[in-house]
């Protein structure tokens, strides 16, 4: 077993293996979509979105399971295919 070293100043936790649901809406409202949460760290978060957001892109984020939380701003940094 290979031994993993975890450099991150914040470690990422990982939510249940189906994900959490995400809705993911363009900071000025033109377009809003379903998402995964993969995982997530104090300083960032990796979501699994039906479409590829462009990196640099303004995002709000709304988690199914805290909606009292509200929608909270996001910048698109890295994105995949």
């Amino acid at each position: 077993m290979a031994l993993t070293l975890e450099r991150r100043s914040s470690p990422r936790t990982t939510p249940a293996a189906a994900g959490t649901d995400v809705l993911i809406m363009e900071a000025e409202e033109k377009w809003m979509m379903p998402a995964k949460l993969l995982d997530l760290s104090s300083d960032g978060a990796r979501v699994s979105p039906g479409i590829l957001v462009s990196t640099g892109r303004r995002i709000c984020l709304l988690f199914e399971k805290v909606p009292e939380a509200g929608w909270i701003d996001a910048d698109a940094v890295r994105a995949a295919g």
